[in-house]
């Protein structure tokens, strides 16, 4: 909320996925957050 406020571009992205899912290269929850990060850092 605070970044939204100060004018931060924002983004809340729900995954169906369990923790374990976001560090398994073999889950589309990883593959769908690593997508995101490399978009972060490009």
């Amino acid at each position: 909320r605070a970044a939204r406020a100060a004018g931060a571009p924002v983004q809340l992205l729900k995954v169906a996925a369990d923790h374990f899912a976001l560090i398994d290269p073999k889950a589309p929850a990883y593959r769908k957050c690593r997508e995101l990060v490399q978009e972060l850092l490009a």
